[in-house]
């Protein structure tokens, strides 16, 4: 392997620390914890930036006549965080809960969650 393939990301982990650096002094977060925040927000950003540059009328894609398999992986996946985190939700309440109504409450948002991503995916 050649130093020059390790010069980007060794680029972005310093700066990443030194986010993380600022972050921790300024706040009582810790360096570990900050950073691996802050690397986690450049990670979605990036991502971020990938999709939409692959979108139709994208940087990568300007005329749209194609759907990249990445676009089509990450759709498919936007479609399913509702019910993760409808699920996410009812165990939280099912863990933590001291009370019946919060349980009750719960399930009714979670219900109303998975009506929504069911008639969404259905109109697709």
């Amino acid at each position: 392997m050649r130093s020059s393939d390790l010069k980007w990301p060794a680029i972005s982990l310093s700066i990443c620390a030194v986010i993380a650096l600022i972050v921790s002094h300024f706040s009582r977060v810790p360096f570990v914890a900050a950073f691996l925040i802050v690397v986690g927000a450049m990670l979605l950003n990036g991502l971020i930036a990938t999709y939409e540059d692959e979108m139709p009328g994208g940087f990568n894609n300007p005329d749209g006549k194609s759907t990249s398999p990445f676009i089509a992986t990450v759709n498919r996946i936007i479609a399913w965080i509702p019910l993760g985190a409808a699920v996410l939700l009812a165990v939280c309440a099912l863990v933590w809960a001291r009370s019946l109504l919060v349980v009750v409450i719960s399930f009714g948002v979670v219900t109303a969650i998975l009506a929504w991503t069911i008639s969404v995916k259905s109109r697709r």
